[in-house]
């Protein structure tokens, strides 16, 4: 299903899938999203922050324990 790391990295994002614990556990989807925040944060502490942002957006977006 998931082809390209693009489509990887959509998935994590799209907010039916956040429930989705073998997605969020995947390595490879894991890998792909560090390596796509690397390439778009120019510093340590934008990569840093995006992680945090991402970390945040997953626990607060994701279903209701």
């Amino acid at each position: 299903m998931l082809t390209t790391d693009l489509h990887y990295a959509r998935a994590l994002f799209n907010p039916y899938l956040l429930g989705e614990a073998c997605l969020h556990d995947d390595v490879n989807v894991k890998e792909t999203l560090n390596k796509i925040l690397r390439k778009r944060a120019c510093t340590l502490i934008a990569y840093a922050l995006a992680l945090k942002d991402f970390a945040n957006f997953v626990e607060s977006q994701g279903p209701c324990s």
